[in-house]
């Protein structure tokens, strides 16, 4: 009978994000060589999401045009600058190539940067270094 293995996934941690009621999960990722701090866990979200500044300041290619909008928490529909297909991010030893929708966030008001949804739950795989 084999040991069962340990991997080392990543260290989850809580956060208040001002003027939001609720403490929630956050991780840290890695896209490409970028390291991505306070990464929302939100598994009741349909989407992946990346916001256009981080998709900037790290260098993401240009997304593939996507015709929908996104229904925030607080109701507002924000509209999609596109998909990124195939997106590596790594998470301790979890590696996973995600599909992620690209937003603006025209208001200034960015609580995070990246939200990690249901289909990246769908879509992990380990791969053990």
């Amino acid at each position: 009978m084999k040991k069962p293995q340990v991997i080392d996934v990543c260290k989850i941690t809580t956060i208040k994000i001002k003027d939001f009621d609720e403490v929630v999960l956050v991780v840290q990722v890695r896209v490409g060589k970028f390291g991505v701090s306070n990464v929302l866990l939100d598994g009741r979200c349909n989407v992946n999401i990346i916001l256009k500044s981080l998709g900037k300041k790290i260098g993401l290619r240009k997304p593939q045009l996507a015709l929908f909008v996104v229904r925030m928490v607080d109701q507002k529909n924000v509209q999609s600058l596109g998909l990124i297909r195939n997106l590596k991010i790594n998470l301790g030893s979890y590696v996973s190539k995600i599909l992620v929708t690209t937003l603006n966030m025209e208001n200034g008001i960015e609580a995070y940067s990246m939200l990690l949804g249901r289909p990246w739950l769908k879509q992990t795989k380990t791969r053990h270094n």
